[in-house]
């Protein structure tokens, strides 16, 4: 039961379903074990429909869906893991022959539509919503489909102040370059000082489709550095 309860909380804390299939799970109290389950109760628990007939080949490709015992809120960010460990959960079918690769470069850039002249003076985050699909990564990344990534702007003008959050280095560049006693000394940058982590339900090179947690994927807090 405890592993059962784990289970939906993971599930329900990633993608927010209100109602979940029953699962069959191994009625050991062990944890971290493997259970086999179909494709359509795996995507169903997870709020993603049946995948069609790829063009690529017509027979459904291998899941394989690890799920780990962290809690997601809406964005993704996970929270720190349980006392349980991780509970993972395999669903196997016939396996394709096309590939899912990441792409090797290029891809579309996302437009920005923040005036620039409008933003702040002093260094502080801004709102950067990464949009898989817009950026051409959509065909192997399931979800999210967008999230938050946040970015960091603003000056970093003597003197530092702590809502900035400067490092010691930080702030003796920043006397270096107010007092103009050293050229080429530049401003400290303003940049993320804290980051969170990001849990992406992707394809992998193997047509797995795999919940894994990527660390610095968010920043959660900037400062001049």
């Amino acid at each position: 039961m405890a592993v059962l309860a784990n289970l939906m909380v993971v599930v329900i804390a990633v993608v927010g379903v209100t109602s979940l299939p029953s699962l069959p799970l191994p009625s050991s109290p062990t944890l971290a074990q493997d259970s086999e389950v179909s494709p359509s109760q795996l995507l169903k628990a997870f709020g993603l429909s049946e995948p069609g007939v790829r063009h690529w080949h017509s027979e459904p490709p291998q899941y394989m869906l690890d799920l780990y015992n962290e809690v997601a809120d809406a964005n993704g960010l996970t929270r720190v893991p349980g006392p349980y460990g991780a509970t993972i959960v395999r669903s196997f079918s016939e396996k394709g022959k096309q590939q899912h690769r990441p792409p090797s470069g290029g891809g579309r850039r996302v437009p920005r539509s923040v005036d620039v002249n409008t933003l702040p003076r002093g260094c502080q985050r801004r709102d950067m919503h990464v949009n898989f699909e817009a950026i051409g990564w959509s065909s192997w990344i399931l979800y999210p489909q967008v999230y938050n990534a946040y970015q960091c702007q603003g000056q970093c003008a003597f003197p530092l102040i702590q809502s900035v959050n400067p490092t010691n280095h930080a702030t003796v560049q920043s006397f270096i370059h107010h007092v103009g006693k050293a050229p080429g000394v530049q401003t400290p940058c303003c940049v993320p000082s804290l980051y969170g982590n990001l849990t992406l339900l992707f394809y992998d090179s193997e047509e797995n489709v795999v919940l894994k947690q990527y660390d610095q994927m968010v920043a959660l807090q900037c400062g001049c550095h």
